[in-house]
């Protein structure tokens, strides 16, 4: 990842790339939002807080006259909110003595580009997850689960499907296809449904059969039920529809820390082949300098987006239950 001349790899253009390559892999809430680009920090949005059902200005059609023009209605306003982009983020710092070694300096500057990018995907994922459930409907009266999911009489199936149909609402377009809940929780599941005496057949023309994956469980009568080991806390349940994202990623690029886009190669999930893929830069920054008295070179690494919710009816939050 780092060889050659080290000091080329202290430039904003080389770093960026080589992180957000690393942070891939691991930026799994990103499809939970949708991003905006920001010119500045400070910012405007809209957002939704009744829903098309619920508008005071709603009005039953009336009938068409013939050679009458169709009646002129209104709609409510939808609401508006500001906000600011904080930033996010860390030093660190490699001795002088070690960046100028051939040998050395690549070995560490690969380690701590490694480090940051997985800690930029930390930050990223616990961000979001942090102000979608902040963002959330959190009223729940089919959800109400009789047992927790380390009891031998637990339902987490059923579980899920009651928080699947609170989230379905009068003219809201929302239906929950995907939940988030910690490990812990995800691993008493797979137990479960490992262990559950359910005749295979009947399981097959009913419901179809749950596929599982290293940190997800697809299950036909719902959808997917992925397990997360930071953003949730035990106990806790978020679910969301993932065909109407309702996150919006706000983020600014500082032009003198960093690039608008990112140009590195990966490979492709469906074809397996490799290829080289350009995305937005959606706030990393980078930025490094030499320190006099120590003669280190200390280098920052910073995010600067911020999630808001554009309508709380397309995530579902119960902080506790399974």
């Amino acid at each position: 990842m780092v060889s050659g001349t080290n000091d080329r790899y202290l430039k904003t253009d080389v770093a960026l790339p080589i992180i957000r390559e690393i942070a891939e892999p691991y930026l799994w809430a990103y499809d939970l939002v949708t991003p905006v680009p920001e010119d500045r920090l400070a910012f405007m949005y809209l957002y939704d807080d009744t829903g098309m059902s619920s508008d005071s200005k709603k009005e039953k059609p009336p009938e068409h006259k013939i050679g009458a023009k169709f009646p002129e209605v209104d709609v409510g306003r939808i609401s508006s909110g500001a906000d600011v982009i904080s930033e996010r983020g860390f030093q660190m710092r490699i001795p002088d003595s070690v960046l100028n070694d051939p040998v050395l300096g690549g070995t560490e500057l690969s380690r701590l580009f490694k480090t940051a990018g997985f800690w930029f995907a930390e930050i990223d994922n616990s961000s979001i997850l942090s102000n979608l459930k902040s963002g959330a409907n959190t009223t729940t009266s089919y959800f109400s689960p009789g047992n927790t999911w380390d009891s031998s009489s637990a339902t987490p199936v059923t579980d899920i499907v009651d928080f699947k149909h609170d989230m379905t609402t009068e003219g809201k377009p929302f239906r929950m296809n995907q939940v988030f809940i910690d490990n812990e929780n995800f691993y008493e599941m797979s137990e479960h449904l490992i262990n559950a005496d359910i005749d295979g057949a009947k399981q097959q023309r009913i419901m179809g059969m749950p596929t599982m994956g290293e940190d997800y469980i697809d299950v036909p009568v719902f959808g997917r039920v992925s397990g997360v080991e930071s953003g949730m806390t035990e106990g806790s349940i978020m679910g969301v529809d993932t065909r109407n994202p309702v996150g919006e990623m706000h983020y600014y690029n500082n032009p003198k820390y960093s690039v608008p886009s990112f140009s590195y190669t990966t490979n492709n999930p469906a074809t397996g082949a490799v290829e080289e893929i350009t995305i937005p830069n959606m706030g990393y920054n980078f930025y490094q300098y030499h320190e006099d008295d120590t003669h280190d070179t200390v280098m920052q690494f910073w995010v600067t987006n911020d999630t808001i919710v554009k309508d709380s009816y397309g995530v579902l939050y119960a902080s506790s239950g399974i």
